[in-house]
């Protein structure tokens, strides 16, 4: 497994996409089913979470297979964190496991309803997939009041922090931002936290004199403004949550992976509006 790893590291390292899921593919085929494995490479790249679905798929009735219960939270989340990549297939992905989203505690539902509104990008893709998590719970969610009240409101404000972030930071279909926008973005650059691995914080040095609304508890996006050297890839676009504001630095907690190249790059911030303070994102 260590060279597996090392092998898993450097296609990532260098885009190398089709190894890298012919690799996770053979590996998670495997007899006993490496669990963590495949827990870890879907975190590190979310589209890998379509592979593990295919070799492991839900039941007709929409239940995840039983070695993937355990991690179903984990794989809720990293199909919402390539849905601006992967679009319609995301749908589909939520809507052939929603008996297994149905049966989520109610703050793991919560999580991904938020995750969802701030991380999908193009206005139309966040409703639907918002409305697949909901259609999900009223059919399979044990009914309760307490249930109910928390799936209505708690959609209400998925909605409504989705809508502010398409106001604040309009993007297209393909989930990049307009190049029209109400205020112009800032000019950053990212550094890796000390806490990356864990919670994908990251650091982003600004100039101290530039003018942004952005502040502790902002939802901002990050598109790079500049490409790496020697690195031909499009430009990523990330989505992050605010956890710390100082003069010329702010800490982020990034909800989507950052590219290998991050550090090489130059960076523009938007402001995608403000969150309050969202603790079952900021939660390890």
């Amino acid at each position: 497994m260590p060279e597996v790893t090392r092998i898993m590291q450097f296609a990532l390292d260098y885009h190398a996409e089709d190894e890298l899921f012919v690799v996770f593919t053979y590996v998670i085929g495997k007899y006993p089913f490496p669990r963590a494995f495949a827990a870890t490479w879907i975190e590190k790249y979310p589209s890998l979470t379509f592979a593990l679905l295919k070799v492991h798929p839900p039941d007709d009735e929409g239940q995840l297979p039983a070695e993937l219960q355990p991690i179903a939270q984990s794989i809720f989340r990293n199909i919402i964190r390539s849905a601006n990549d992967t679009s319609i297939a995301a749908l589909v992905a939520l809507e052939k496991t929603a008996k297994s989203i149905g049966e989520l505690k109610l703050e793991d539902y919560i999580e991904l309803l938020m995750l969802s509104a701030l991380s999908v990008r193009s206005k139309q893709l966040v409703q639907e997939v918002l409305l697949v998590l909901n259609d999900s719970r009223l059919q399979y969610c044990p009914p309760s009041a307490a249930a109910a009240y928390g799936h209505k409101h708690m959609l209400g404000v998925a909605f409504d922090r989705a809508e502010e972030a398409a106001d604040e930071c309009p993007c297209n279909e393909d989930g990049r931002p307009r190049k029209k926008q109400r205020v112009a973005p800032s000019q950053a650059k990212l550094t890796f936290g000390p806490d990356h691995e864990k919670n994908g914080q990251v650091l982003a040095t600004i100039r101290i004199d530039a003018r942004s609304s952005v502040r502790l508890h902002s939802h901002i996006r990050l598109q790079a403004a500049s490409k790496a050297e020697n690195r031909w890839i499009n430009a990523p676009i990330m989505d992050g949550l605010v956890t710390q504001a100082g003069k010329g630095e702010l800490r982020i907690n990034l909800l989507h992976p950052a590219p290998p190249e991050m550090e090489l790059m130059d960076w523009n911030l938007y402001d995608a509006g403000s969150t309050g303070e969202p603790f079952f994102l900021i939660r390890p």
